[in-house]
């Protein structure tokens, strides 16, 4: 079973709007077992890893890469007036792996600050005879769900 997760990738697809030079047109990533950016100065490859690095802070502290890197404006799209940003991934589920799990989550800057607008966490589809995916968490406006 080892050998097949090796070949698994955790983060299976990446989905950015509106977040750092990723407009709201961008179209999803789908990503492998290895991946390597090539593009030119300019064309979004640090901003990638600067994403993958906010999502590995959202366990623990959401807000922390955005403060670093200058805060929440420098990670807005500049292209739109008053962008929402919004991250998707969708994740091997290692305990289903036919069954993938999406996490995503949206932003903005209120007031100067960094604020999550909505998050969820889910399966990717819902299970055969469902309409809606099975939630594991949801956050919308403050509102939250287990």
């Amino acid at each position: 079973m080892e050998v097949a997760l090796m070949n698994e990738p955790v983060l299976k697809e990446i989905h950015l709007r509106n977040i750092l030079s990723f407009g709201p047109d961008t179209k999803p990533l789908p990503l492998g077992p290895l991946n390597v950016l090539i593009g030119p100065n300019g064309s979004g490859k640090s901003n990638l890893l600067e994403v993958i690095g906010l999502l590995r802070a959202a366990p623990k502290d959401l807000s922390a890469p955005v403060k670093e890197a200058g805060g929440v404006h420098d990670w807005l799209w500049k292209g739109a007036k008053n962008p929402t940003a919004s991250i998707e991934v969708i994740i091997h589920n290692q305990a289903s792996p036919n069954m993938p799990i999406r996490h995503s989550f949206s932003f903005v800057e209120h007031g100067k600050r960094f604020e999550v607008t909505a998050e969820r966490i889910e399966n990717r589809e819902p299970f055969p005879s469902y309409r809606d995916p099975f939630f594991f968490y949801r956050n919308e406006n403050g509102y939250i769900k287990l």
